[in-house]
């Protein structure tokens, strides 16, 4: 199964849940139009808000996929201000994610 796949998987399975509502995040460069679009390199690939406001996002990998350095780095920023999820490699994964998230406390560390 393409990455791809997965992750479509992945976003209907954590909108089903009504507990969180993610989108894609399409990340790149368009170069005839000279500009870029995402929310930037090392983003990840599904992001979107908890009920209550708390941003959510997953990083979808195939099964020996790794994250980038660029990737590794957005993380490790985010989750110092409380950003919740972390990266998915199938549905039961991502849903394990969400269920840590609702779970834990949403202070900044």
């Amino acid at each position: 199964m393409s990455e791809t796949e997965i992750m479509s998987d992945i976003r209907k399975a954590l909108n089903a849940t009504g507990h969180v509502r993610v989108v894609r995040n399409a990340v790149g460069f368009d170069s005839d139009h000279k500009c870029r679009y995402g929310l930037g390199v090392g983003s990840p690939d599904l992001i979107g808000t908890l009920r209550g406001g708390r941003c959510f996002a997953v990083e979808v990998k195939t099964p020996r996929g790794r994250l980038s350095p660029e990737q590794a780095a957005w993380w490790h920023a985010a989750s110092a201000w409380g950003v919740a999820g972390g990266v998915a490699r199938s549905v039961p994964e991502a849903l394990a994610l969400l269920d840590a998230a609702l779970t834990q406390d949403p202070g900044v560390s």
